[in-house]
């Protein structure tokens, strides 16, 4: 039994001890090796942006000293004049790097990547790509790294912002016709065209290798669990031999006499004899004290034990009563929740919760079936990202420009007439949309929105201003639209002091078409020509249908001869055949032109005056144009 009790208590502290060094140990070289894994990332962090820095300036030096300097020199040339080595930046640089490696041993990899690079070198990877598009929804980033594993290897990959697209740089940039044909001869007309002004189309893409230094760093840490290990077998030795012969054995001593007490609270209060040496005769006097006191204690505990049973009795009689309250007051507050729940799912419009954050925390089937996500889809997500993430056209919707965020933000009610939420199935929708604040205080918890499609409001909108402003049978303005455009294009002209002409057109001999061919053919007639005027004029002219044959185009011009130019181009467009479902039907028209402001003031005074002068042509034989003459 003594052999026993000498090996446990041996193994229990030789146990101890090694588990505090092991877990000491370990700590030690995870730290250790941790440390040297961070100094070889810092390490390799200060190698990119050494060859960022350096490759930058030279960026600049390219861009703000050599082409600046010889850019002059080529403006004799050609249009179609390209020369990559010093018109590109990126070429140059590319071509310096390789020279580098040819001349220098390096393990770094650098790249200007951009998407949908001119050359394929250049092109952006996976990762590379969404760092271009994040660099152009959020301009204050500027640089980013990451540790990246290629082809099993490891790497330390550092992003930094790119060239953003200047205007001086569309002339390359813009469409392959404007390009110098040299470079598109080089380089194809499909790649790196259409960017826009202000756009972010490259970052420097750095990449260290990482392996070689983890290794070394691997291989130090594993020398130094060796030189530890070694170390506590050592310990353990001479710790075992020192507490075998100055605590087992004393130890064994104390413990036969203590087992007859610890077996038998009946024994508490008895004493154990004193054993010798100075620091266990400690131990074994407190053991005696401590003995005594239990003994003390135990019999005052019991009397706290009686009396506390019977305060424990009464206060479980009044927990019982508070239990049946509580039920009585749940089953109240279910029957509250239920309410609650069947007024939200009988709602027409659609009612979502957020938290503060913007997190979705409950819905109504109407919200489900508008927006088209299920309320296990919608809950605990951005309700912004979900279905309110972009506008009407498609543009993406910043959060911070988001009405619903802003009242998170600022705690202000509000309602707009018209807003854009977006169908699961990527399809945008209508909304009106009401927001609330909920608050503990002047603490903002969340909000609560209601919202309803007003997609047939919209519809029914359009309708009306169809049939209020244009014509049923050609699309064009009515006499409606014209007037309220006429007034608009007067009053920029007598700002600008620019010239504005007015064309009235009449079709020659349409009556006899009409007759011969009948309404129908007439109609189709009409409409044919109404698309040829459309098709004729500029953009930002104006043509109307004023009467049943009859037009009024207006836009600005720079003078009366490119008045006259625009109704020659319109009387060659109407004198083209039209086929009437096999039969081909050729008509012309007389047009009179009155200028802005020199034939009027009014709208209808010039109008006047157009239709006059188109009589005068009439008059004149037909098929041709006539100034009004004041």
């Amino acid at each position: 039994m003594a052999g026993k009790v000498k090996f446990r208590v041996f193994v229990w502290l030789q146990a101890s001890l090694v588990i505090l060094y092991l877990l000491g140990s370990i700590f030690l070289v995870a730290l250790t090796h941790a440390s040297l894994r961070q100094q070889a990332l810092s390490e390799a962090e200060s190698v990119a942006g050494v060859i960022l820095e350096r490759n930058l300036a030279i960026h600049a030096y390219l861009n703000q000293r050599l082409k600046p300097s010889v850019f002059p020199l080529a403006e004799g040339e050609d249009a179609s004049y390209f020369d990559p080595t010093w018109m590109s930046s990126t070429y140059a640089l590319r071509q310096i790097e390789q020279s580098i490696a040819q001349q220098v041993a390096h393990s770094y990899f650098y790249k200007e990547c951009a998407i949908d690079a001119r050359s394929p070198e250049n092109e952006a990877d996976d990762f590379e790509r969404a760092f271009i598009e994040e660099l152009n929804r959020s301009p204050e980033l500027r640089t980013r790294s990451a540790i990246r594993t290629l082809d099993g290897e490891r790497f330390l990959a550092v992003l930094h912002r790119g060239e953003t697209m200047a205007k001086g740089c569309l002339r390359c940039h813009s469409t392959p016709q404007r390009a110098p044909a040299a470079m598109v001869g080089i380089y194809g007309p499909q790649r790196s065209f259409h960017r826009q002004a202000g756009e972010v189309v490259s970052a420097v893409s750095i990449r260290i290798p990482l392996d070689e230094t983890f290794r070394r760093a691997d291989l130090i840490a594993i020398r130094l669990s060796t030189v530890l290990f070694v170390t506590l077998i050592v310990i353990l030795a001479l710790h075992s031999l020192f507490t075998h012969r100055l605590i087992v054995l004393p130890l064994k001593r104390l413990r036969q006499q203590a087992m007859l007490i610890s077996y038998d609270p009946e024994h508490l209060g008895e004493t154990i004899p004193m054993p010798r040496g100075k620091e266990l005769g400690e131990v074994t006097r407190g053991f005696n004290i401590m003995s005594e006191s239990l003994r003390r204690q135990h019999d005052h505990l019991q009397e706290l034990v009686d009396a506390r049973t019977r305060e424990l009795g009464e206060v479980n009689r009044h927990q019982h009563e508070d239990i049946r309250r509580r039920e009585k007051a749940e089953k109240t507050l279910a029957g509250l929740l239920q309410q609650n729940e069947k007024i939200l799912a009988t709602a027409r419009d659609g009612i979502f919760g957020l938290a503060s954050d913007g997190r979705v925390t409950f819905t109504n089937p109407a919200a489900e079936a508008m927006t088209g996500w299920s309320r296990a889809e919608l809950l605990g997500r951005n309700h912004h990202q979900l279905i309110h993430h972009s506008d009407a056209s498609g543009a993406p919707y910043p959060i911070s420009a988001c009405p619903v965020h802003a009242c998170l933000r600022e705690g202000a009610v509000f309602h707009l007439v018209e807003e854009t939420f977006w169908h699961r199935d990527g399809t945008p929708f209508p909304v009106e949309i009401s927001c609330a604040p909920i608050s503990d205080g002047e603490t903002i918890q969340g909000a609560v929105i209601t919202f309803r499609d007003i997609t047939e409001r919209k519809r029914h909108e359009d309708r009306v201003r169809q049939m209020a402003f244009y014509d049923h049978l050609t699309g064009l303005p009515n006499r409606t639209l014209l007037y309220e455009r006429l007034a608009q294009a007067t009053s920029m002209t007598r700002r600008d002091g620019s010239c504005l002409a007015l064309l009235y057109l009449d079709l020659d001999n349409f009556k006899a078409i009409n007759d011969r061919l009948g309404h129908a053919a007439g109609d189709q007639l009409l409409r044919v020509l109404s698309t040829r005027l459309r098709d004729t004029l500029r953009q930002a002219d104006t043509v109307a249908r004023v009467g049943g044959d009859e037009f009024v185009c207006f836009g600005f011009v720079p003078g009366k001869e490119e008045a006259e130019c625009l109704a020659r181009k319109i009387l060659q467009q109407l004198q083209l055949p039209v086929d009437l479902d096999g039969t081909l039907v050729q008509t012309t028209a007389s047009i009179g032109i009155a200028v802005f402001p020199d034939d009027g003031e009014s709208l209808e005074e010039l109008l006047k005056k157009a239709d006059e002068a188109m009589y005068a042509a009439k008059e004149r034989g037909r098929n041709t144009s006539v100034f009004h003459q004041g």
